[in-house]
């Protein structure tokens, strides 16, 4: 548990023994009395472990997969698309490769795989 989710929990406690009302629960953890509520009533179900948020170490939904990451690396050290820039490649990906990424999730994936980025040269 957190730090922040630890302070929560002392004070929902607080609030649940009748120290303090919801309002200054609401107060002291600068949340909405109904915030406060709900969480009372997770931790009146759930014990401790409901304040505690539901997606810790989870995925997100719409992150890339690993696979995806893979062919993107492996897209941006071939030959084939050697000079594109991140939004060239980006293009290029949706219209032939049938990957649609935005520019700045290319350039994280460049990043990640310390390739520098394409300069424009000069004529």
């Amino acid at each position: 548990m957190s730090k922040k989710e630890l302070k929560r929990y002392m004070v929902i406690m607080k609030h649940i023994q009748g120290l303090i009302t919801a309002n200054e629960a609401a107060i002291e953890l600068n949340l909405s009395t109904r915030q406060v509520f709900r969480l009372k009533k997770r931790i009146l179900e759930e014990g401790e472990t409901g304040i505690i948020h539901k997606n810790r170490g989870r995925k997100p939904a719409h992150a890339l997969s690993n696979e995806l990451r893979n062919t993107i690396q492996n897209i941006l050290k071939s030959e084939r698309y050697r000079n594109c820039n991140d939004h060239h490649l980006a293009q290029l990906l949706a219209e032939h490769e049938g990957i649609t990424v935005s520019p700045s999730t290319i350039r994280r994936i460049r990043c990640e795989s310390n390739l520098p980025p394409k300069k424009k040269t000069s004529s």
